[in-house]
């Protein structure tokens, strides 16, 4: 292939802001003090992609610049929860992300991989010979990376042939890169709610039904969309084409796809039908549940082995709950579309996608590959640029502002019960103050698999029933709930009997540049959120997101002592020390800790606790002698260890913890040498290992000495393998086996 240089366009690209040229950007232009710019390779979903040469690395990249005149503080969070959630990426079939920012206080932009390759949309109009073999070690790829992405909670939303480009590197095939997350959306509950219900993001070619209505996605919608990516690249043309934008999007609602057989292409097989049939089904319930799954059936095509439907299996996960209530949601937006006619509104919908996309050119990114640089983080004099333009933006939002008048103004929040049905009414302002919560996630301390879904949550606006006698939650995310965020006083509108938890989710800002006094200010809008709750009598969960909090924030939980009963802080700005030191830690019956180092003093703070129920660390240093601590707790029943490392000490110590009902050390890299320190948990119920790179000999001396470990799971295989059933998808098998 020739050099990109070739493929460049060096015309000077105008902005618009408010309908006038705000700027121009064109060769020579020097962005974020960091990159010159060499041309343009193309327009992308939010903006412009250039090739753009680091002044220091004097390495070439690809910079994509989000246009002023789509810039408001909407806009600006997608971008930036774009930008970030990819970053957090690494994995050979994503497109590596390295710096972002934003230049000249309007123009924000991050940089990524310039890729030397075609697209597989190029590769299906060039009508080049692709072998089965290619195409299926391809999707295996995809799948994986996708798959990547989705476990850390990012759906794509716009798979299609376009948005995947094929490198050369090196291997027997070419390596699959997806590219363009410019309408990625995280989706976990600590997500960013940047896309209203109702909006439509895609492509209406290989748009999920679910999408095309405007309704709730999970991942299920990207695995139908690489169906239909899959479907194409086998028989030239995606399932469903039909002679307008609407009427394709009425085909994915209502149309049966087509089989290959009938499309007259060279692939059709009974097992490839099988696979597609899966990924195009109309119901996300009736999919694959995961990409995971649906690389298990490739693999199985790729070995000539027989291909069937992925059957129930009796082992429920936390996953499979999420889905079904998703499930139930999606079923009643279908009968209530018949009811209304909605799919004409998401017609319309698509119809303005579908204009949009026709008129953009997506790039192919054409270079030599490079060596990764390191993240370049923007100066001080930067940020504080950087935070100003934003801080400006919000402060003449006219929506902020009558949100913060509607909040101060408020005289109390509270609820009533209905006399007929005995639920809850929570009488909200029409304005959401954040979401409602309850049923939340909790692990029965009898086992791992008594999970209850923890994403049942409506918005706090208006009136809101809730079941009456449980728990229930107020959720605050930074990006969504900006008005109340600002308004911390809203929370002391509640009465006092009213709530029982408090979520504090703000991942934006915690992966935000800020200087010393702007992270002083928004610790203390945290602790200002906490100390609006001192009315709150029954303080029984709280959890901390990604949010910046001063280790003087437990002062401020001191009087919800005799309440607090489960404490969640993941990733926040807050040290182990401070934890330790907290009174309200000999309470607590739950606490789930992410992203702690020197958590070994935290462990001795817990020594003597009679209150201690569960403990679930990630990514937490721990030792023996921290984990010899909770010898010492009594109540102690479940403990959950992920990517740590154990040695031997370590799992002796674990031997120690005599009241333990159920060891989750599957996170954990556990070896067949350690099977004499193993044999000490035999006293614990119920144990969860992971042993894929375990030798069969191995795994066996394990199952026998220890029957107990991952005993719900190979339950299920060994009935599974009496009736003559298939393996089990990857995500079950990979500690049942």
């Amino acid at each position: 292939m020739d050099s990109y240089e070739g493929k460049l366009d060096y015309t000077p690209i105008k902005l618009q802001s408010g309908g006038k040229t705000s700027r121009l950007l064109e060769s020579g232009d020097i962005i974020g003090e960091t990159y010159r710019l060499k041309g343009l390779i193309g327009r992308g979903g939010m903006g412009y992609v250039f090739s753009a040469e680091h002044l220091v690395l004097h390495q070439d990249y690809a910079l994509k610049v989000l246009a002023p005149d789509q810039v408001n503080p909407v806009s600006w969070q997608r971008f930036q929860s774009e930008g970030r959630a990819i970053a957090r990426l690494d994995h050979a079939n994503i497109v590596k992300i390295y710096n972002m920012g934003v230049d000249g206080g309007d123009c924000p932009y991050y940089v990524m991989d310039l890729l030397y390759g075609v697209t597989l949309s190029e590769c299906i109009a060039d009508k080049l010979a692709l072998s089965l073999a290619e195409i299926v070690d391809m999707f295996i790829q995809l799948a994986a990376g996708f798959g990547y992405a989705h476990a850390r909670g990012i759906v794509h939303r716009d798979v299609k042939p376009g948005n995947i480009v094929l490198v050369d590197s090196g291997a027997r095939y070419p390596t699959p890169k997806i590219v363009d997350f410019g309408i990625a959306k995280l989706a976990s509950g600590e997500q960013q709610s940047l896309t209203a219900p109702g909006e439509i993001f895609g492509s209406p070619y290989y748009m999920s039904p679910e999408q095309c209505m405007g309704n709730e996605i999970d991942q299920r919608a990207d695995i139908y969309s690489l169906g239909c990516t899959l479907f194409e690249t086998l028989a030239g043309q995606p399932p469903f084409k039909g002679e307008s934008a609407l009427h394709t999007v009425v085909m994915h609602q209502q149309a049966s796809p087509p089989t290959l057989e009938s499309m007259g292409s060279r692939f059709a097989s009974d097992e490839m039908e099988a696979i597609l049939g899966k990924m195009l089904a109309k119901r996300p319930a009736d999919r694959y549940q995961t990409m995971e799954q649906l690389a298990h059936d490739l693999e199985r095509l790729r070995a000539n082995k027989t291909v069937g439907k992925v059957l129930e299996t009796g082992f429920r996960t936390a996953a499979d709950s999420h889905f079904e209530i998703m499930d139930r949601r999606f079923a009643v937006d279908r009968a209530g579309a018949r009811q209304r006619n909605r799919i004409v509104t998401a017609i319309v919908c698509a119809t303005a996608v579908f204009v949009t996309i026709a008129g953009a050119r997506f790039f192919v990114f054409a270079a030599r590959p490079t060596a990764r640089a390191p993240l370049i983080l923007l100066s001080a004099d930067r940020s504080t640029r950087h935070d100003q333009a934003l801080a400006a933006a919000r402060r003449v939002d006219p929506e902020l502002d009558r949100q913060r008048a509607c909040f101060a103004g408020l005289k109390k929040i509270e609820s009533t019960v209905d006399a007929k049905s005995g639920m809850r009414i929570f009488h909200f302002p029409q304005i959401p103050i954040g979401e409602l919560t309850w049923a939340h996630g909790a692990l029965d301390v009898a086992g791992f698999d008594n999970y209850v879904p923890d994403d049942i949550s409506v918005a706090a606006r208006g009136d809101v029933p809730v079941p009456p006698n449980i728990p229930i939650y107020l959720s605050l995310d930074f990006g969504r709930d900006r008005g109340a965020w600002s308004t911390p006083e809203v929370l002391t509108k509640f009465g006092a009997n009213e709530l029982n938890g408090l979520i504090l989710n703000s991942e934006n800002l915690l992966d935000t540049f800020l200087d010393e006094k702007q992270e002083a200010d928004e610790d203390g809008r945290t602790v200002a959120l906490v100390e609006a709750t001192a009315s709150w009598r029954d303080l029984q969960y709280l959890k901390f997101y990604k949010v910046r909090q001063p280790d003087s924030i437990f002062k401020s939980l001191s009087r919800h002592k005799k309440t607090l009963k489960k404490l969640v802080i993941h990733e926040t700005s807050v040290t182990a020390a401070a934890l330790a030191g907290a009174d309200i830690l000999s309470s607590l019956e739950s606490l789930s800790c992410v992203g702690f180092a020197d958590f070994d003093q935290v462990l001795v703070g817990l020594r003597g606790s009679t209150h201690l129920k569960e403990l679930s660390l990630k990514e937490c240093s721990v030792s023996a002698d921290g984990l010899n601590a909770l010898a010492n707790c009594p109540s102690l029943t479940l403990l959950r260890l992920e990517q740590h490392s154990l040695d031997s000490a370590s799992l002796l110590a674990l031997g120690k913890i005599k009241s333990l009902k159920a060891l989750d050390i599957a996170g954990c890299r556990i070896k067949p040498e350690q099977i004499p320190e193993l044999a000490k948990l035999k006293f614990i119920g119920e144990l969860r290992m992971r042993l894929l790179d375990w030798r069969p000999s191995d795994r066996q001396k394990l199952f026998a000495l220890l029957p107990q470990v991952n005993s719900a799971a190979r339950a299920v295989m060994a009935r599974r393998q009496k009736l003559g059933l298939p393996p089990l998808p990857y995500e079950t098998h990979s500690i049942a086996y």
